[in-house]
């Protein structure tokens, strides 16, 4: 519970991605945010080969990450949550508008940190083949629900503005890709679909 903590805290720390793309705009942002994302695939890559920047790592990293994140040196290349973190926020900007691809990955990533701490706490229903959990995925609900409606009095118009009927089906979107067991990562899957779900209902 201490080191999913830990990681989730990161997340926290990590909203100044997405804040800094809104900030610098969606030209500079591609480009920054394309940069970092490259030197954090490479230093997964490096990792996987490289013994010693493998320990290195290891030593300051490694007791945030899980165990399927750490694979034997030499061995195969794994992403770790961070640097999905970082492949997600420029994918967003590259395949969305900026207003949208942001705003929900703010809201994804309170919510998965939400559905977290509290599916380890108190949750006891797990969905069918995995691990996630329906209190889990309840907070997840509602703190992703929440961050989309009272995001926008914070930022105004820099993202979208949903109705409540729109934040709720993004917001459940979201929880239910996210508690799925799917193979591909959950820090891709779960924004990804709430942006275009937000793209399709024509959002302002």
């Amino acid at each position: 519970m201490r080191s999913e903590a830990a990681r989730k805290a990161l997340h926290l720390v990590s909203l100044i991605v997405p804040a800094a793309m809104l900030a610098l705009g969606r030209t500079t942002a591609l480009v920054a945010g394309g940069a970092v994302a490259a030197v954090a695939v490479a230093a997964d890559v490096l990792r996987a080969r490289s013994p010693g920047f493998a320990r290195f790592i290891d030593r300051w990293f490694g007791w945030m990450m899980r165990a399927e994140e750490q694979p034997g040196v030499p061995g195969p290349v794994v992403f770790n949550g961070a640097t999905w973190v970082l492949v997600t926020a420029f994918l967003l900007a590259l395949l969305f508008p900026l207003r949208v691809g942001m705003a929900v990955f703010i809201a994804f990533m309170l919510g998965d940190a939400a559905a977290a701490l509290v599916g380890r706490a108190v949750g006891r229903h797990r969905w069918p083949g995995t691990r996630r959990t329906v209190e889990g995925s309840a907070a997840f609900f509602a703190v992703a629900l929440a961050v989309l409606l009272a995001l926008p009095a914070v930022v105004g118009d820099a993202v979208v503005h949903p109705s409540l009927p729109v934040a709720a089906a993004v917001a459940l979107a979201m929880a239910a890709v996210e508690a799925l067991p799917i193979r591909l990562n959950d820090n891709v899957r779960v924004p990804v679909v709430g942006a275009l779900l937000l793209v399709v209902l024509n959002v302002r």
